[in-house]
């Protein structure tokens, strides 16, 4: 009796739990499905009940005889087009298995988990089934509503009235942010499109917050600053406008000058040519005269050596006169000696007698012959010693002219040097003169492009002064909150052909 009552007890706690278990199943949101271990349902709950009820008509569609309240006590093979594989899949179960059934035109997800006893048998099977038609509805719009957003289409929405539960906020949440998207895009378009129009005081007044906080932020800074830009463009555009007159003025008078300086260039460059020609001329009659000059001093050298042979001779005439000269000093000494011999040849022959008469004639002939040498030598010898001192003036005189031709020689070459170094300096001029005229004549070129340089600056000056009145009308199309400030004065334009500094 106490072993019943034990059993009877642990089978009323079994049919307790049992009875506890089918009502937490019952008040899940799941819908659940249990079948034996020969894949007969043993138990649903309520929600899959209901599912199975809602569907009935389009469940019969693809398995004709379907009722929804006959399915307990039924196989679940029934759902699945090949029995034998499903049957070797809950067969082999030994952990969650999942898989998708296509039932009545609703896609159903099925996860089966086994049901083991205390010993780890299986005894069956239980399963969960989840419609995922609805799921797939919103989500298939919500696809649809992103694509259209992506497209720019922000009036589409999702058509949330049959999504339940979190997809029913899925869908109103999806919804709320195209309605933001497309509030801010419209504030923003608008704000940009009163910016086309040339309207820079709109602004975006909706609070926002985050990203739309900060594009509003943006989007109304941007629109000050180009509000600011465009005032300081205006302003810009006002002085641009004064300085390009002003530009003008100063470049019509620089145009007047730099003609000026052109045509004195030309005058100059003119003068410059005459010069060069008349310095050249300069230069290549001083290498003439150099020319000359080096001949008159090989000239000059060549008198000077003669003149040294001249004197060399005299040398040697004065030698040979003073050789004469002791030459007749000892025939003059014979005549002497001749005449006292004779003299002597008297005396023997007046001694003599008669007999000595001949011989004092013939001693008296001799005596007169000595005496007529005596003279005559005399004569030679006076007529030496004046040839003697006038050969000595004549070679005092050839030294001196000798001393004077060197003098002149010297003086000649000096004189050359002079002349080669005025050469020089005349084809240095002559190549500076012509290196100044070639120079003049480029700083005349560049003037010329200078002036024509002057001239289009004067014309762009021009056509920037109708560009700033230009850029002003066009910077009058947009509106700003105030007026811009009037711009800084400015001095008066110069008048042009007033000279400037």
């Amino acid at each position: 009796i106490g072993a019943l009552a034990r059993s009877m007890d642990v089978i009323y706690r079994t049919g307790l739990a049992t009875a506890q278990l089918k009502s937490a199943l019952d008040c899940l949101d799941t819908r659940i499905m249990v079948a034996d271990q020969d894949n007969v349902i043993t138990y649903m709950n309520g929600n899959l009940i209901n599912m199975f009820q809602r569907g009935e008509a389009d469940i019969r569609k693809q398995i004709p005889g379907f009722e929804a309240g006959k399915l307990l006590g039924s196989n679940f093979d029934l759902f699945h087009k090949d029995p034998a594989h499903q049957q070797r899949i809950v067969g082999g179960l030994n952990k969650t298995h999942a898989g998708r059934i296509v039932l009545g035109g609703r896609t159903v997800m099925l996860v089966a988990n086994p049901v083991k006893n205390p010993l780890g048998a299986r005894i069956g099977t239980v399963v969960e089934w989840r419609d995922l038609t609805v799921e797939q509805r919103v989500q298939a719009e919500i696809d649809e509503v992103l694509a259209a957003a992506k497209r720019g289409e922000l009036e589409r929405r999702v058509v949330a009235q049959y999504a339940q539960g979190d997809l029913k906020k899925l869908a109103d949440s999806m919804n709320a942010l195209i309605a933001m998207v497309a509030e801010v895009t419209g504030e923003v378009g608008s704000m940009v499109a009163s910016l086309a129009d040339g309207d820079l005081t709109r602004r975006i007044e909706q609070d926002y917050q985050g990203s739309f906080g900060q594009l509003k932020d943006n989007a109304n800074r941007t629109a000050e600053k180009l509000a600011a830009i465009v005032a300081e463009i205006r302003l810009a555009s006002e002085e641009v406008e004064n300085a390009a007159g002003e530009i003008n003025a100063g470049t019509e008078d620089l145009a007047g000058r730099t003609e000026q300086a052109a045509s004195n260039l030309e005058e100059t460059a003119a003068s410059m040519e005459e010069m060069s020609a008349t310095v050249k001329q300069n230069a290549e009659n001083a290498q003439n005269a150099a020319q000359l000059a080096e001949g008159a001093n090989g000239v000059a050298a060549k008198g000077g050596r003669i003149v040294g042979e001249a004197v060399t001779a005299m040398a040697r005439i004065e030698s040979s006169s003073q050789k004469i000269a002791d030459i007749i000093g000892v025939i003059d000494e014979i005549a002497f000696q001749t005449n006292l011999l004779a003299l002597n040849a008297s005396v023997e022959a007046a001694r003599a007698g008669e007999a000595g008469k001949g011989f004092a004639v013939v001693a008296s002939e001799v005596r007169a012959l000595a005496q007529r040498s005596a003279q005559a030598a005399g004569d030679i010898k006076a007529l030496i010693q004046d040839s003697g001192g006038q050969v000595k003036d004549g070679v005092r005189l050839v030294n001196q002219a000798g001393e004077s031709l060197t003098e002149i020689v010297g003086a000649i070459g000096q004189v050359t040097s002079i002349i080669g170094e005025i050469s020089l300096a005349s084809r240095e001029q002559a190549a500076g003169v012509e290196e100044i005229n070639g120079s003049v004549t480029s700083l005349d070129e560049m003037t010329q492009q200078n002036s024509a340089l002057v001239e289009e600056s004067a014309a762009a000056a021009r056509g920037l002064g109708e560009q700033a009145a230009k850029l002003a009308e066009l910077m009058g199309f947009f509106k700003l909150a105030t007026a811009a400030a009037p711009p800084p004065a400015r001095q008066a334009s110069r008048p042009a052909g007033q000279p400037g500094r």
